[in-house]
């Protein structure tokens, strides 16, 4: 009798939890003027390499983004070989028509003292520029196991 009346609770609880929630709208996308030529109907692509120490084996998982003042901002994971105490999450701007020089802004042993846990690789940076210039830096790290035992890192920056 106690099973029984503990499936009708439990039965009574997803109902009204299922009535409970309000439909979410979906996401509509705007264009940024910004980012759009209206003189040109004509998609541009250009393709650079962005200049990285010669030393740096592979470079993976880029990410990019546009600051409030234009500039473009890319993020990626670089080192000997994917999964190596070596690999970096590296940086580079491009401000007054180049690409600077990219320079590593974190590392395992970085991340390691931030977050206050074993960390033994890194990887697969996501940038994301918020409207109020705040950027939000994702980053994946895994402890102890391989990726399927990975954390997702979030680490904000207020500078744009």
């Amino acid at each position: 009798m106690k099973r029984f009346l503990f499936a009708i609770f439990v039965g009574i609880m997803v109902v009204i939890t299922y009535f409970s929630i309000k439909p979410t709208s979906k996401p509509v996308f705007v264009i940024d003027n910004m980012v759009v030529n209206n003189e040109s109907a004509a998609p541009f692509f250009e393709s650079e390499l962005i200049p990285q120490p010669s030393y740096l084996k592979i470079s993976h998982s880029s990410t990019i983004t546009r600051l409030s003042n234009g500039d473009l901002l890319a993020f990626w994971f670089a080192g000997s070989k994917e999964g190596q105490p070596d690999v970096k999450i590296w940086e580079s701007k491009f401000s007054d028509g180049k690409w600077q020089m990219a320079h590593p802004i974190m590392s395992n042993y970085s991340l390691m003292h931030d977050s206050y846990r074993y960390i033994s690789k890194l990887g697969n940076p996501v940038v994301y520029h918020m409207p109020n210039g705040t950027l939000h830096l994702f980053v994946v790290s895994v402890s102890v196991g391989g990726w399927a035992g990975s954390r997702l890192n979030q680490l904000t920056s207020h500078d744009d």
